[in-house]
């Protein structure tokens, strides 16, 4: 996603963000596995111009203060801002997370003057997290082929920089510790292993060691 698209803010409600998120992200899942249903069936590759446009992008959430303050709570530690400009995130499953995001957005259009803006963003889906919960027949043997031509996990693009302070970037600022592909690849060991869907999962977890 370029910077001049987040500056051109369309000053969208918190209902029509959480809206936009979830058509957003259900169009680039929804084309995600209509395309590798297409290559596996007929050996159809997906659309290179569609992709860059973001086919199967995740959403990206832009939220920009010019710093003014109404009435801020400086001790609070969560859904604060320390200096203006633009802070980014991309999501997924916007609908498991709305009732948090309504929260969070809300104590910043709340305290900030704050303008929010949604579009797709530059991240693609990998395609091993939108093959459950579908209709697609796949093997092991297909896994190569598939990581050809489709956005595939890769651990290197997913780390914890943000919450490490290892995040550097003179254009723009986190606005959740975790981005898309973190919080996709967090379900996705919740599910592996509890064997529960995530939106299943209770709200707290002990994590202990195998011992």
């Amino acid at each position: 996603m370029s910077l001049e698209k987040c500056q051109n803010n369309e000053n969208l409600s918190i209902d029509e963000v959480l809206d936009k998120l979830s058509l957003l992200y259900t169009n680039a899942i929804d084309s995600l596995r209509s395309a590798i249903a297409a290559y596996v069936t007929d050996g159809q590759l997906p659309d290179a111009d569609a992709r860059k446009k973001g086919l199967f992008a995740y959403p990206e959430l832009c939220v920009e203060w010019h710093g003014q303050i109404d009435h801020c709570v400086k001790t609070r530690a969560y859904a604060r801002f320390v200096k203006p400009g633009q802070y980014r995130i991309t999501v997924t499953q916007p609908d498991l997370f709305r009732q948090y995001l309504t929260e969070q957005l809300s104590i910043l259009q709340q305290d900030y003057d704050v303008t929010f803006s949604v579009y797709p963003s530059q991240t693609e889906v990998p395609y091993p997290f939108v093959i459950d919960g579908s209709d697609l027949a796949l093997d092991r043997s297909m896994s190569s082929s598939l990581a050809a031509h489709f956005p595939i996990t890769d651990l290197a693009d997913i780390s914890d920089d943000i919450t490490d302070g290892l995040f550097q970037s003179a254009e723009e600022m986190p606005l959740s510790h975790f981005d898309a592909l973190r919080v996709d690849f967090s379900l996705a060991r919740l599910k592996h292993y509890t064997g529960t869907p995530p939106e299943h999962v209770q709200p707290y977890i002990l994590f202990t060691n195998y011992r």
